[in-house]
């Protein structure tokens, strides 16, 4: 009986140790509100988020703040309707889903910001010059 309660007692102790963080995750409508020249406190601030990690180049003086966010979308209540009301937009609640990266330039030197760009946009600028790139070399 002894061993038994030292046991359950030791695997109480051991799953209790198993934290798992989670990112903290911002939305695009506070990407949105970025402006140049800000300071990292001033960014996190209005993302209302800490960052995921940090990157130093060194060759171009700038320091890239990656940071995780989310798109929104309303799940409607109901079944699907071939029309579209706007009234029904409106309804349901809200979620989150596809997480993406944030990646936050700034200067090494002057700690303002430059740009920022997401891996999304990344992603659909790079299909975007491939698509340009084959239709100049089919001419």
């Amino acid at each position: 009986m002894r061993k038994l309660l030292l046991f359950a007692g030791l695997i109480i102790f051991i799953s209790s140790c198993s934290t798992v963080i989670a990112p903290s995750y911002t939305s695009v409508s506070k990407i949105y509100k970025l402006k140049k020249g800000m300071k990292l406190k001033e960014v996190s601030f209005t993302l209302e988020s800490t960052p995921y990690d940090m990157y130093i180049n060194y060759l171009n003086g700038e320091k890239v703040v990656e940071y995780k966010y989310v798109h929104q979308f309303v799940k409607n209540a109901g079944a699907p309707t071939a029309t579209v009301n706007e009234d029904r937009l409106n309804q349901g609640a809200n979620r989150f889903k596809n997480e993406s990266d944030l990646m936050v330039v700034f200067d090494q030197k002057t700690g303002d910001m430059l740009y920022y760009y997401t891996s999304t946009g990344l992603s659909r600028s790079n299909a975007s010059l491939n698509q340009m790139n084959q239709i100049l070399n089919n001419k």
